[in-house]
């Protein structure tokens, strides 16, 4: 079955992201950011590197660039064309995550409610409808082998209702190399939390075992996540789960301007 959802744009991303995991996952500077190439050190990787990949795909993701150099990013990206929007990184230590989310993954879901076990996350429908559950709820899905951790390491949390619904998601994986100094570091976001089951603390909830589960089943040393300046909420629930604003670098995705700056953060 076909493990890729979205527009047109989307799906040859994904498809890309995916033909390119191998690559991204042994190149020095590379890293994989989900739904585009990317990377996390642009003067290791080469910037002719970098602006062949975004002349040809319209997006180009970059992670963990130092805060520092972020004005030398844009006008280096400006002179091309292109744009680029940053998100806040926040940030914490395996231990300091696992202590803020003991009580929160201790909370009993309501009784119509369930984590899904993620060995069924094979079955590429359901995958199908995780994805049409995240773009229903505003956020771009990644491939069907990243969810089910077929092409990444990779922890996907999902709840649904008695009857199958979905109500709400959180997925975490690695998305840095052996070449990195983030290789052990592990990322999470695509948190979405049905309409109708929202301000009762399901989302930070499925977020903590997703954080969780990246630690203890992945190994991860330390995690981080990307949220907009805007999005209170969602900086509320990273913090709960143990996470804390690291001002000393920013995440991004780089767009030709004639594809748009399409916001894909937290």
């Amino acid at each position: 079955m076909e493990q890729y959802f979205g527009t047109d744009i989307q799906v040859r991303l994904q498809r890309k992201a995916d033909e390119y995991t191998n690559w991204m996952y042994s190149t020095a500077g590379a890293c994989h950011p989900g739904r585009c190439l990317g990377c996390d050190d642009p003067d290791v990787l080469g910037w002719d590197v970098i602006f062949a990949h975004l002349k040809r795909d319209g997006r180009f993701g970059f992670r963990m660039i130092p805060a520092n150099t972020i004005e030398a990013v844009r006008d280096k990206l400006s002179a091309e064309g292109f744009g680029i929007n940053f998100w806040n990184v926040f940030t914490g230590s395996a231990t300091d995550i696992l202590k803020a989310t003991e009580p929160l993954v201790r909370k009993i879901l309501p009784e119509e409610l369930s984590f899904i076990p993620e060995e069924e996350l094979h079955n590429p429908e359901l995958i199908k409808e995780v994805q049409t559950f995240l773009s229903n709820n505003g956020i771009p899905p990644v491939s069907g082998l990243m969810l089910s951790g077929q092409s990444v390491d990779a922890c996907t949390k999902v709840v649904r209702k008695s009857c199958g619904e979905i109500v709400a998601m959180a997925y975490g994986y690695f998305a840095h190399n052996d070449h990195s100094e983030h290789s052990n570091t592990g990322w999470g976001g695509l948190v979405a939390v049905d309409a109708n089951h929202r301000g009762n603390g399901l989302g930070v909830q499925v977020n903590a075992e997703m954080v969780r589960s990246c630690i203890t089943k992945l190994g991860a040393n330390s995690f981080y996540e990307q949220v907009s300046a805007e999005n209170k909420i969602s900086q509320r629930m990273v913090e709960r789960c143990g996470l804390k604003l690291d001002t000393t670098v920013l995440c991004g995705i780089a767009s030709s301007e004639e594809a748009g700056l399409q916001l894909w953060g937290q």
